[in-house]
């Protein structure tokens, strides 16, 4: 079960009247984004969306985390971080090939390098909103 909690200043019954593209991020370090949790928040985000779906899967920061907190070289880092990365990403694909079609066409996977690189990380919702989800709002679960 999804419950709402710190909305960023959006009121639960606006998203559950589907007035925003939501926005799942997931952090490869936390081992609550099980595959079982990782598909309820997919459902949830499904029912209670306005066009579009996005899980934000980020690789690169996750080399960053094995950098900087395991102190490991940054090719090593980067290789782990990565490899985390597509490994999620086949479980979201495996979920999604669970879904009907319709509902998997509305979900979007992304990485950090999809979405970021090039922008200040400051900026990310600006950009998520002007270039990923075609200037609609959206709202980050």
């Amino acid at each position: 079960m999804v419950r709402l909690k710190g909305n960023k200043g959006v009121d639960s019954g606006e998203v559950k009247a589907k007035k925003y593209n939501l926005w799942i991020g997931i952090s490869l370090s936390n081992k609550i984004f099980t595959p079982e949790n990782i598909k309820s928040l997919i459902l949830f985000c499904l029912e209670h969306t306005k066009d579009k779906v996005l899980v934000w899967i980020p690789g690169r920061m996750q080399a960053n985390n094995y950098r900087y907190f395991e102190r490991i070289g940054m090719a090593d880092a980067l290789r782990k971080g990565f490899a985390e990365e597509d490994a999620c990403k086949e479980v979201v694909k495996q979920i999604l090939n669970e879904l009907s079609k319709e509902q998997a066409d509305k979900v979007v996977i992304a990485s950090f390098d999809d979405t970021c690189a090039l922008q200040n990380t400051l900026n990310k919702e600006r950009y998520f909103l002007e270039h990923f989800l075609k200037k609609e709002n959206f709202m980050m679960l």
